[in-house]
């Protein structure tokens, strides 16, 4: 064989093929010294990892870390995803990291997400430098933390900031300026911390923000600044708990974006409910619960087809509850998936319950009104009926036989009204049930024998003169 065909021959023989070339290369291929310091200390500040999701790692090639995830093209780790709350396997699970956040996260200087919300248990503050260092950051999740300390003012410069999730921590000062100068901002959630007041007027040149929630904090809003009803892409609106006072908001009523969300919770409102809010006709979310309104509920609530939460609870709210159960809804079954009226001043029968088009309702809960009538049988058409509570009010006459149809009920709240009569039977078939309480009632004769009613104690039965068998006293008769 000629010589030179021979070392051809050789040279192909041991020069792998390019495909083979670059893996073995990537297999080779270390994480980038920055980064691989950076996620080192950050488990270097972890005590504790009920995951245990770091103890896998191990080793130099970080972009195989379980949470790591490495750009394509430059090597760089461009997402770090450790939350707490996890899926698997169509399951859920809460986990916690004891440790503290350490500064040196901000080597990650690739980084577009960093996630670590709901651990729990995870100490420390938001670094200083984070707009100076993680320039390409889009989102950024630190949510249900014990993190303190001031939201930097370099924050600012995190030009490509889409999400900002910093609830549930004990962040304190104020909200910078130059969040203003976020202008690629869609989500900003700093509710439940120790933030104060006043709002950064700056805030108003937020004109992708479409979700804002500032509740319970210590913002004391007496009054809404006018820039925050004039936000052109802003469709929900959490400001539960940060001491608004006066009559309902005017500014809402000419908002550019049609609402989607509103929560007005736990504040200082009087006055009534405007019959304008029936106009929000995509509204999915209201609650203006823990004021102090005096009005009905509006007739114009009929309009609010995609009404799917109502909260109105502990106000001074009158009159007939009739109109929610009239709202048309969207789809077959309506939207209305919870109601929560108790705790008003509500009046008249409730003979509208499961009549109307809203039949999909989960949790229902009319306690503490001043309610009257009987309970109607068409109770049972919410067949996805979870929680009822009716309790404390004055309701008559018999158990409705239709409540034993809806078999998903869980919990079954009628204490301390006037009904009489016996247990419908029927109320064995609700399998699902887990809380009862029928006490304080006229009602009589035997206690239904059998599961759920048996296993439940004395005390859902208490006050009912007339009843016996178990739990109660054996029957006399």
């Amino acid at each position: 064989m000629d010589s030179k065909l021979w070392w051809i021959l050789v040279i192909l023989i041991l020069i792998p093929k390019q495909g083979e070339s670059k893996r073995m290369i990537l297999e080779q291929e270390e994480c980038n010294p920055e980064d691989l310091k950076g996620l080192t200390s950050f488990k270097a500040g972890i005590h504790l990892d009920s995951s245990n999701r770091l103890e896998a790692w191990v080793g130099s090639n970080c972009c195989k870390w379980v949470g790591v995830y490495c750009s394509n093209t430059t090597g760089r780790v461009a997402e770090l995803r450790l939350p707490g709350f996890l899926e698997t396997n169509e399951t859920f699970s809460q986990t916690s990291m004891v440790g503290w956040l350490s500064p040196s996260i901000t080597l990650l200087t690739s980084l577009e997400v960093l996630d670590l919300g709901w651990l729990i248990s995870l100490s420390g503050t938001i670094p200083s430098s984070i707009g100076f260092d993680l320039p390409s950051l889009r989102i950024l999740k630190l949510s249900l933390n014990n993190l303190t300390g001031p939201i930097p003012e370099s924050i600012g410069k995190l030009s490509r900031l889409e999400e900002i999730f910093l609830d549930g921590n004990s962040l304190s000062g104020q909200i910078p300026s130059s969040i203003g100068r976020l202008s690629q901002l869609i989500f900003l959630n700093i509710s439940n911390n120790l933030i104060e007041g006043p709002l950064p007027s700056e805030m108003s040149s937020l004109h992708n923000l479409q979700s804002l929630d500032l509740s319970f904090t210590r913002l004391n809003i007496s009054s809404i600044p006018k820039w925050l009803g004039e936000m052109p892409s802003l469709r929900r609106v959490f400001l539960a708990g940060v001491g608004i006072q006066g009559n309902f908001p005017e500014l809402f009523q000419t908002t550019p974006s049609p609402l989607l969300e509103l929560d007005l919770s736990f504040n200082n409102l009087i006055g009534i409910i405007p019959e304008w809010l029936g106009n929000f006709t995509r509204l999915y979310k209201l609650n203006l619960s823990r004021n102090s309104f005096e009005s009905k509920i509006p007739s114009t609530f009929t309009s609010l087809n995609d009404l799917g939460v109502l909260d109105l609870h502990s106000n001074m709210l009158t009159g007939l509850i009739d109109v929610v159960f009239l709202i048309e809804g969207s789809f077959p079954g309506g939207t209305l998936t919870y109601v929560d009226l108790s705790d008003n001043l509500f009046s008249g029968e409730i003979l509208e319950i499961g009549t109307g088009p809203q039949t999909t309702t989960v949790f229902l809960n009319l306690s503490n009104n001043y309610l009257q009538g009987h309970f109607p049988d068409s109770i049972g058409r919410l067949v996805s009926l979870r929680s009822l509570d009716l309790s404390y009010n004055k309701l008559v006459f018999g158990l409705p036989e239709y409540l034993a149809n809806v078999s998903s009920l869980e919990k079954l709240k009628l204490q301390r009204n006037r009904f009489t009569g016996e247990i419908p039977n029927g109320y064995l078939k609700l399998k699902a049930l887990r809380e009862l309480d029928l006490s304080d009632n006229g009602l009589v004769g035997k206690i239904p024998d059998g599961a759920p009613l048996s296993d439940f104690p004395r005390s859902s039965f208490s006050g009912n003169i007339g009843l016996c068998e178990k739990p109660l006293s054996p029957c006399k008769f």
